[in-house]
C-alpha cells in the first residue's frame, strides 16, 4: 500500500523559507530552510541570525496588522554575503485562519536588476553620444539614444527612437562611408566611419561613428551599438594640412618647373657657347687670342657646374636620382678626374699623384659617373684650397670583400691651409662655405661637399675628413661595390668619356649615317661640327616635318632629336618614326635636351627613345652616345628572349616582372654580365625585403624611404619593373608619413618576389 507522505516532511524539500501562522499570528511550524535562517551554523557569526530573526519580526508584525507580508525586497547577510529575499503571505481561511509565510531568495534577478541599472546609467551618462539600432526590425529603427546624443545632435530621445539614423545625414552624404557601413551591417561586423551629418539646427558636424553587433546566446546579432563622436575640429584641421601639403607640393612643382626653364634656357645658349669656343681652340690662334679663349672656355665650365650643382641638390633632395649597375675599371675613373683637374692643379705648382693599392680589384659594378662627380668634388676642392706642395688621390681596400662586394675607401690627400675643429661643422651643409673670402676668391655655391655626402650615403657609404690647421686635410669617402669575377670582364664595356676630341678616323672604324633634328641654327652648327671632327657628314633637319621627309628617304642608323621643336616635339617625332618602322631595323633616336631635370630620361626612354643627351653637349659624351647606338643597332643575340612575354609578363598594373629590353642592354656588355646580375639580385634581395619589412612594422617613415629607395636602384638595373615600381610607391608614401599606404605596398613585394625568382630561375636555365 503506498506511503503516507507526511506535509512537514514535504515543507523541509523545499528552498524557500516557510512558515506555518496561526490565526493570531504565531509561528506553528518553520521548515528547514526557515529554520536555517534562525540559526547559527557551524563557523558562522550571529550577524546574519539577527538579521533574520529581524525581518521576520516585521513580517509577522505586517501579517498581523494587515493579513499580508510586505512586497519590497530585504536583505539577509549569512557566511560573509548578503542575500535578498521576498516575503509573501497567502491565508487559508478553510483551515481556521492560518498563514503561509513564504520567504523566496532572489538574489540572482536582483544582481542581474541591479547590474542591468549600471549599465543603463552609464549609457545614459556616458559622455559620447551612444545609440542602439535593432537590426531585427525593418529599417533598422534606433531604439535607445542617450542624453549626450541630444546634446550633440539636439534631436530629443522621442525624435529619434523609432527613426534610422540616417536622418542625420541630410541630403549631402558622405557616400564613401555609407557604403562602408552597409558593408559592416550585412557582414555583422565592426566598423569606424567618419561621415557628415547634420544637427535639427542645420548646421554641419564631422561625426567619427563606431558601430558594434550585439549578439544573443545563439551568436545572431540582433542589434547594433553606436558610438559617436564630434571630430569636426580634427577634420578641419585635417583638411588644413592636406591643403597646405597640396600647396607645398604645388610649390615644389612650381620649383621643379623653374629649374628645368632655368636648365633650358641657361643649357642652350651655353651650347654654343662651348662648342664655338671648341671649334675656335681647334684653328690657328695667336697666343693672347688662344688665353682670352681659354679663359672664356674655363668660365663656361665654371657657370656650367653651378647649374648642375643646383639641379643635382635638387634631384638628391627629392630622393630622384637614380643609380646605374655597370661595369667600369677603378683606375680608369681616378686617372680620368685627376686628368681634368691636372691642368688647374700645374698651373698653381702643385704635385698631383694616383695611388692605388694592390687589393683594389681591376673592375667593379656600381656608378662610374656618381663615383667620377664624388672624386671631381673633393679633387678640386683640393686644389682649389691649396697653394703650394701636392694634392694625392689614394684608392685602397678597407676590409675584405663581404656579401659579393667590395668596400674600397677612397683619399683625397691635400697640403692646404687645413680645416680647424670650429670650422669641421660648416663641412658638408647645403650653401655652406668656412670664408666669405672664399667665394669671392674661388667661386661656387657651396653645394659640393653636400651634394658629395648625399651621394655617398645613397651609394650605400659615407663620407668624412680628417684636417690640421697649416698641414693639410684628407678628405675620405668608403663605397661598397659588387663584384665582377676577374678574368671575365666585359668584352666590349661601356665607353667612357674621349680625351681626344679631334679624331677624324672615328667615322672610319664606327660607320654610321646620321640625321641631326635641331631648330636652332647655333646647336646645329656645333653638333655638326662635332660630328665633321669625328669624320661624318651628317644631314641636319630644323624641323620634325623636315626630318620626317628626310627618314622616309633615307635609312639612317643615328637620329640626334632635339625635343623641343616648334611644330611638332622630339617625343612625338620619335614615335611616328617608330610606327613607320614597325618590325624593320630603325634608327636609334638619342634625345638632345637642355632638360637636366629628374624624370626627363626616364621620360624619354618611356616614350621610344633609345638615349638621353642633356646640353650643352660635349664630344665626348656624343661619342659615347654614338658608340653605344652602335651596339644596339647590332644585338647580338637577337632571337634570345628575356623575362615573359609582353601579355603574360605584366601585373595588374601593366608592370611587365621582368623587362626584357633591360636584359638585353646588359647582355651587350658580354662577359656574361646579365648570369651575374641574376646572382646578385638573388643574393642582396632578401637582405632589402628584410630591411623594408622592418622599418615598415617599426614605422619609421625615413628608414622605410632609404631601404626602399636602395632596393629600387637593384631592380631598375636587371629590370624588375613591378618591384621597381613598387619600391617608387613606397618612397613616394614614406615622403609624404602616409605609412598606410605604404605599407599596403610592403605586403605586396613578397608576391612581387616571388613572381621575379620565377622568371629569374627559367632566365638562369636558359642562359646556363
Amino acid at each position: 500500500m503506498p506511503a503516507t507522505i507526511e506535509l512537514p516532511a514535504v515543507l523541509d524539500c523545499l528552498p524557500d523559507a516557510v512558515w506555518l501562522l496561526d490565526a493570531g499570528g504565531a509561528v506553528r511550524f518553520a521548515n528547514a530552510a526557515a529554520r536555517a535562517l534562525l540559526e547559527s551554523s557551524s563557523g558562522e557569526g550571529q550577524e546574519g541570525v539577527a538579521d533574520a530573526t529581524r525581518a521576520l519580526q516585521e513580517c509577522l508584525d505586517q501579517v498581523r496588522l494587515r493579513g499580508d507580508a510586505p512586497g519590497e525586497r530585504f536583505s539577509v547577510r549569512r557566511s560573509g554575503q548578503t542575500r535578498w529575499y521576498s516575503a509573501q503571505a497567502t491565508r487559508c481561511d478553510c483551515d481556521g485562519g492560518r498563514t503561509v509565510l513564504v520567504w523566496r531568495d532572489v538574489s540572482g534577478s536582483k544582481d542581474a536588476e541591479d547590474r542591468l541599472s549600471l549599465f543603463r546609467r552609464a549609457l545614459s551618462d556616458c559622455s559620447n553620444p551612444v545609440c542602439i539600432a535593432d537590426c531585427r526590425q525593418r529599417d533598422m529603427p534606433l531604439v535607445y539614444v542617450n542624453r549626450s546624443f541630444e546634446v550633440l545632435t539636439g534631436y530629443k530621445p522621442t525624435e529619434a527612437i523609432g527613426r534610422n539614423c540616417r536622418f542625420l545625414q541630410g541630403e549631402e552624404r558622405h557616400q564613401e562611408a555609407i557604403e562602408e557601413i552597409r558593408r559592416a551591417l550585412a557582414r555583422g561586423q565592426s566598423c569606424r566611419v567618419v561621415l557628415k551629418n547634420f544637427r535639427k539646427d542645420g548646421s554641419m558636424f564631422w561625426n567619427e561613428l563606431s558601430l558594434s553587433p550585439v549578439r544573443d546566446d545563439s551568436g545572431r546579432v540582433t542589434h547594433f551599438l553606436g558610438f559617436q563622436n564630434d571630430v569636426t575640429q580634427l577634420r578641419e584641421a585635417e583638411l588644413a594640412l592636406i591643403k597646405a601639403r597640396d600647396a607645398a607640393e604645388s610649390a615644389d612643382r612650381a620649383k621643379g618647373e623653374f629649374l628645368a626653364v632655368m636648365s633650358h634656357e641657361i643649357r642652350t645658349p651655353m651650347q654654343s657657347v662651348f662648342g664655338f669656343t671648341d671649334l675656335l681652340l681647334a684653328t690657328s690662334l695667336s697666343q693672347e687670342q688662344r688665353r682670352f679663349v681659354t679663359v672664356i672656355r674655363s668660365q663656361s665650365d665654371a657657370l656650367l657646374a653651378i647649374l648642375n650643382d643646383i639641379l643635382d641638390f635638387s634631384r638628391l633632395k627629392s630622393g630622384a636620382v637614380m643609380l646605374e649597375a655597370i661595369p667600369f675599371g677603378i683606375r680608369e675613373v681616378l686617372d680620368d678626374v685627376m686628368a681634368t683637374v691636372k691642368g688647374a692643379a700645374e698651373a698653381k705648382g702643385l704635385e698631383v699623384e694616383v695611388q692605388l693599392d694592390g687589393d683594389v680589384p681591376r673592375l667593379v659594378v656600381g656608378d662610374a659617373a656618381r663615383l667620377r662627380q664624388i672624386l671631381m668634388n673633393l679633387l678640386s676642392n683640393a686644389v682649389k684650397f691649396t697653394e703650394r706642395g701636392r694634392v694625392v688621390v689614394r684608392a685602397s681596400a678597407t676590409q675584405a670583400a663581404r656579401c659579393g662586394r667590395h668596400d674600397i675607401g677612397f683619399e683625397v690627400i691635400d697640403t692646404g691651409r687645413g680645416i680647424s675643429e670650429e670650422e669641421m661643422p660648416k663641412l658638408f651643409r647645403s650653401f655652406s662655405q668656412l670664408d666669405a673670402a672664399d667665394v669671392r676668391r674661388h667661386g661656387g655655391t657651396g653645394l659640393g661637399l653636400a651634394i658629395t655626402k648625399k651621394l655617398a650615403e645613397l651609394m650605400g657609404g659615407e663620407v668624412g675628413v680628417r684636417s690640421c690647421p697649416g698641414k693639410g686635410s684628407t678628405f675620405w669617402v668608403r663605397l661598397p661595390f659588387d663584384k665582377i669575377a676577374e678574368g671575365k670582364a666585359t668584352a666590349n664595356p661601356r665607353p667612357g668619356p674621349a680625351v681626344d676630341p679631334v679624331d677624324p678616323s672615328f667615322a672610319e672604324r664606327h660607320p654610321m649615317r646620321i640625321l641631326v633634328v635641331e631648330d636652332n641654327s647655333l646647336t646645329a652648327e656645333v653638333a655638326c661640327s662635332y660630328l665633321a671632327w669625328m669624320g661624318y657628314r651628317p644631314d641636319h633637319a630644323a624641323s620634325a616635318s623636315a626630318a620626317l621627309v628626310l627618314v622616309g628617304r633615307e635609312d639612317y642608323d643615328v637620329i640626334l632629336m632635339d625635343l623641343q621643336m616648334p611644330d611638332i616635339d622630339g617625343i612625338e617625332t620619335a614615335r611616328i618614326i617608330r610606327a613607320a618602322y614597325g618590325d624593320r631595323h630603325r634608327p636609334q633616336i638619342v634625345a638632345l635636351t637642355a632638360n637636366a631635370m629628374a624624370g626627363e630620361r626616364e621620360r624619354c626612354l618611356a616614350a621610344g627613345l633609345d638615349d638621353y643627351l642633356t646640353k650643352p653637349i660635349g664630344v665626348g659624351a656624343l661619342r659615347t652616345a654614338l658608340l653605344v647606338a652602335e651596339a644596339r643597332g647590332q644585338d647580338p643575340c637577337p632571337t634570345r628572349q628575356y623575362g615573359t612575354s609582353e601579355r603574360e609578363g605584366q601585373t595588374a598594373d601593366g608592370d611587365p616582372v621582368l623587362d626584357g629590353a633591360a636584359l638585353r642592354q646588359m647582355e651587350r656588355l658580354g662577359g656574361g654580365v646579365v648570369a651575374r646580375m641574376i646572382a646578385l639580385m638573388r643574393q642582396d634581395a632578401p637582405d632589402h625585403l628584410r630591411e623594408i619589412g622592418a622599418a615598415a612594422a617599426a614605422g619609421d617613415a625615413e628608414a622605410l624611404g632609404r631601404a626602399a629607395h636602395k632596393f629600387k636602384g637593384g631592380c631598375a638595373a636587371i629590370g624588375a619593373r613591378r618591384l621597381e615600381h613598387d619600391c617608387a610607391a613606397i618612397v613616394e608614401a614614406a615622403s609624404r608619413g602616409d605609412l598606410a599606404v605604404a605599407a599596403a605596398r610592403v605586403a605586396g613585394l613578397g608576391e612581387g618576389w616571388e613572381a621575379l625568382c620565377a622568371e629569374l630561375e627559367g632566365l638562369a636555365k636558359t642562359l646556363a
